[in-house]
């Protein structure tokens, strides 16, 4: 979806007070077009010599004046803007056998996937709960919604006492994200479904990545927006 920058006021090196949104809307921005490298601990709303850098070097990608400097509708904020009406958005599609990324009309990587349990791998199937695949139609994967073993207290597995993820993390691995159907979604009655990994494919009803689900985990950390999952069935069985 295309969010436009809009400033609210100047951002450059003189400049006082400058608005914690407005650094972490350039810096997002400066990002996705390749201008900008996030740290390893994350991006923070603090003005830093590489995000400067970053705009100048959007400038002269963009053959802009290089003078380090961001205007609410100046014409690098108009620039960044006009990019983004081009730019196309990512999305995730799933057919029953692997999740993959697309991006810019391209699919850019692909994950074995697994949604329900063995013998039960139909389009029929997908009212049956707790056995059946996820229902087709569109999932959101909402922005910072992930869930991962070394940053959280452990809640959410421990409230599933017989499969606590401290005690038994095969079945869903080390991390998860949660899948929100969209209002035209026909759920079929199926609630709480997640993307997470395991050491086997295989599920109750959730996309299970296994052991890719570490990698795509960290894409989807490192996105800056909502993603959509595309869950469309090539076969009535598969």
């Amino acid at each position: 979806m295309f969010t436009p920058l809009k400033l609210k006021k100047e951002v450059s090196e003189t400049t006082a007070d400058i608005d914690a949104d407005d650094v972490l809307s350039v810096k997002q921005n400066l990002k996705r077009f390749g201008c900008y490298q996030e740290p390893e601990w994350g991006m923070t709303p603090i003005t830093d010599n590489d995000m400067f850098k970053g705009i100048s070097i959007y400038q002269r990608k963009s053959n802009l004046k290089q003078d380090r400097v961001m205007k609410p509708q100046g014409e690098t904020e108009t620039a960044i803007n006009n990019e983004l009406k081009r730019h196309k958005p990512a999305y995730l599609q799933f057919n029953g056998k692997e999740v993959s990324w697309h991006e810019d009309g391209q699919k850019k990587k692909s994950w074995p996937a697994m949604s329900g349990k063995k013998g039960y791998q139909c389009r029929t199937d997908t009212e049956i709960t707790d056995h059946g695949p996820i229902p087709e139609g569109k999932w959101i994967l909402r922005k910072g919604s992930g869930q991962h073993y070394r940053s959280e207290d452990l809640t959410w597995r421990d409230k599933l006492h017989f499969n606590s993820w401290k005690n038994k993390p095969a079945a869903w691995g080390n991390s998860r994200i949660k899948l929100e159907p969209a209002e035209d979604t026909d759920t079929k009655g199926r609630t709480d479904m997640y993307a997470h990994g395991g050491k086997e494919l295989g599920s109750a009803g959730c996309i299970d990545l296994a052991d890719g689900m570490e990698d795509f985990y960290k894409d989807f950390s490192r996105y800056d927006d909502d993603l959509i999952m595309n869950v469309k069935y090539d076969e009535e069985c598969w």
